[in-house]
């Protein structure tokens, strides 16, 4: 208990944590006056407790005050969601209503329009003019009016913005949750003609400041030498500008274990620390002259992490920068645990949602495993070769880093980097070395032949990082694919590192015992796991537009039923089905391309799953039929009894001959349909009173077989 109560951020941390997570998870939603008199009322009570109570009944007030810190997160979240507002504007809106709103950043180009967020300040009918509040996604079809539109426009347009989809497939990205977690629930499409600019233009001066430094440092890289995936990942390293990156390249620094360089965090606030602090050297030999040189690091930092865009990374390294700089400068000794949680409270109490970010839980596993880890770790092996030492430094910290953060990263990515270690030895110097170059080339732009040089060094720089990440990433094994962690499992593994860290330096053996038990039940809950895959039958039928995607798992063995055109579109695989079949457990997938079945005879792929002519399916005591536009040679005399009936391809028939060919429980359309084919159909469906399911409208069709 003694090592607790050195914490006490920590502490207060922890219960205001636990009330945003579950209001958050639970939708939890209670009257901000009735949420107010109960702060209230725990307040007293903390204090009658406090002052009144004999000290073998301590943990009453303990209780009462971990209680209050909960409620104010629950508090604290209702209060920063959108949809809880009264003048949220689905709540105001009226058929014709006019949207007057503000851009809160300039559009970004997508590969079919221009897409941009904004505020609703106000809904206008024929006689009114209503304030009204939160955010919308807006797309706009691309012409040169939408491509001039810029961060604080006001712009208006009237229309019915729908409610963002869910993921229409399996452990598919949920980027409607990604989206609700800023605020953000209801989107629409604008046409050229659907809106119109208005003259004004309410930018926050410090934000259009952040932004226009941003675009010109962006023009001054590429004037001075850089393009490709050279500038891609410059612009990405040193000013936090993504938008470049393209998805293979990012997918080669992820399997190389260096995807942290391409978001700015805390490293790069470190070095841009560093060598500002390194230039400002001077200052120590002034009297106040420490005051001085911290105030300019102050700015130098914050000024950093406005123009790379306030992300949450960047915002956890510059206020905990921040913290370390005031305390140097009071010359007061600095815990980092409290330091760490303060920078903490401070970000989630401005946005209790930042905790949902995973660059936000990312970088703080990152930095505690760092804390915690390093020194153990080097001090395991004691060089006195200056290079050698320098090489298990970054060893060491890369160790840390990756032992913090490894629970998070694969329970979001399913993946972990093989080659970490060796890929940070080069990728670390390198970056520094970006970092350099990179400001120097920015801070001689006003000397055209001196920036020009810099850009050639920084250019070639890059290369040599973009060329190490590629051969690491393509070397056999570069990374173990398929890792599933559920939040519980994540915890559970967070709580034996702290047992085993903390039973080395206390010696006791009730920590022990702790870690022991852990284990047990971490072992326990992947056994678990991995039963239920081995005994799965199920079918699983995609939401992919215009195409045909079918997944039959059996145990830990998969088949897709596909057209070709799905298997040669990696990308389409990778964003619609790879996370199901990681899910599932699966560990060889067998591909069966639906047009080389056409006419086979049966073909048993399984004691379970027999398929014959591409047509009909038997998956263990269940039955199914696909039927294309080639369905009249197979159609039976009499009727089929089938379980599920999967229309595909736009077949040319109705309901009703259908039930007259077979004798099914449930229809499927799935996503080769054309809308207008599936409209009739379920037009029929409805009258007939037959079940269907459209994975178009309703996503994937499952069923455990």
């Amino acid at each position: 208990m003694k090592f607790w109560n050195s914490y006490p951020l920590f502490r207060f941390l922890l219960p205001f944590v636990a009330g945003i997570i579950i209001t958050i998870k639970f939708q939890l939603f209670l009257n901000p006056y009735l949420l107010f008199l109960l702060i209230i009322l725990l307040i007293l009570l903390t204090i009658l407790s406090n002052r009144f109570q004999k000290y073998s009944f301590r943990w009453i007030f303990g209780s009462l005050l971990y209680l209050l810190i909960f409620v104010c997160g629950v508090a604290s979240t209702i209060l920063h969601t959108p949809k809880y507002h009264e003048n949220h504007f689905p709540k105001l809106q009226k058929p014709g209503d006019v949207f007057i709103v503000r851009l809160t950043e300039t559009p970004s180009e997508k590969p079919n329009s221009l897409r941009a967020f904004a505020n609703v300040e106000y809904l206008k009918d024929s006689s009114a003019m209503k304030n009204a509040g939160g955010k919308i996604m807006l797309y706009f079809e691309t012409d040169s009016l939408a491509k001039s539109l810029k961060y604080g426009d006001y712009i208006l347009f009237s229309g019915n913005p729908n409610e963002i989809s869910p993921p229409a497939n399996p452990h598919q990205f949920n980027y409607r949750n990604y989206l609700s977690n800023d605020g953000i629930y209801h989107q629409i499409y604008l046409r050229s003609n659907d809106w119109i600019k208005t003259a004004k233009n309410d930018a926050n001066p410090v934000f259009k400041f952040s932004e226009l430094a941003r675009l010109k440092m962006l023009k001054i890289l590429e004037i001075n030498g850089l393009a490709g995936d050279e500038y891609a990942v410059a612009s990405a390293l040193l000013l936090g500008y993504t938008e470049n990156l393209e998805p293979e390249l990012r997918n080669q620094y992820a399997g190389a274990g260096a995807l942290h360089i391409l978001s700015v965090s805390g490293l790069h606030v470190g070095i841009i620390f560093v060598i500002v602090g390194f230039m400002l050297k001077f200052f120590d030999k002034i009297r106040n002259g420490r005051i001085y040189k911290f105030t300019i690091l102050l700015l130098v930092i914050w000024l950093y992490a406005f123009i790379t865009g306030l992300s949450p990374s960047v915002l956890r390294a510059t206020v905990m920068f921040s913290l370390f700089a005031i305390k140097e400068v009071r010359k007061q000794q600095s815990d980092p645990y409290n330091t760490l949680a303060a920078s903490a409270l401070l970000l989630i109490i401005s946005d209790p949602f930042i905790i949902t970010k995973v660059g936000f839980q990312l970088s703080y596993a990152a930095v505690l495993g760092i804390i915690a880890l390093y020194k153990p770790i080097y001090e395991l092996w004691i060089l006195k070769n200056k290079a050698g030492d320098y090489i298990w430094q970054i060893i060491s910290v890369s160790l840390a880093a990756q032992i913090g953060t490894f629970p998070i990263s694969v329970m979001y990515f399913h993946q972990f980097p093989s080659y970490f270690l060796p890929a940070n030895l080069f990728v670390i110097p390198l970056s520094w070395l970006i970092m350099v170059a990179g400001i120097a080339v920015l801070f001689f732009f006003f000397w055209p032949w001196m920036a020009g040089i810099l850009g050639i060094l920084l250019k070639n720089l890059v290369f040599a990082l973009n060329y190490s990440v590629g051969f690491v990433d393509g070397l056999p094994g570069a990374k173990i694919e398929g890792m599933v962690y559920y939040l519980p499992q994540v915890v559970l593994i967070y709580l034996i590192f702290i047992f085993i860290t903390r039973s080395i330096i206390m010696k006791r053996a009730s920590l022990v015992v702790a870690t022991l038990v852990g284990l047990v039940l971490l072992t326990g809950s992947f056994i678990y796991e991995r039963s239920k895959i081995l005994k799965q039958k199920q079918l699983v039928i995609y939401s992919m537009r215009d195409q045909t995607a079918i997944d039959v798992f059996m145990g830990d063995k998969g088949y897709a039923l596909a057209d070709s055109a799905v298997f040669s579109d990696k990308k389409s695989i990778g964003f619609n089905l790879k996370n199901s079949r990681i899910f599932a457990g699966i560990r060889q997938m067998n591909n069966l391309v639906i047009e080389d079945l056409s006419g086979k005879p049966n073909e048993t792929l399984n004691e379970d799953f027999t398929i014959r002519n591409s047509h009909f399916m038997k998956l263990g005591k269940y039955r199914l039929a696909l039927i294309d536009d080639d369905f009249d040679e197979y159609f039976p005399e009499i009727p089929l009894k089938v379980d599920y009936l999967i229309l595909k391809g736009n077949p040319k028939i109705s309901i009703s001959a259908l039930k007259e060919k077979f004798d099914f429980d449930k229809l499927i359309f799935d996503g080769s349909n054309k809308f207008y084919s599936t409209n009739r159909w379920k037009e029929e469906c409805e009258k007939l009173a037959i079940p269907f399911h459209d994975v178009k409208k309703d996503g994937a069709f499952t069923a455990n077989l």
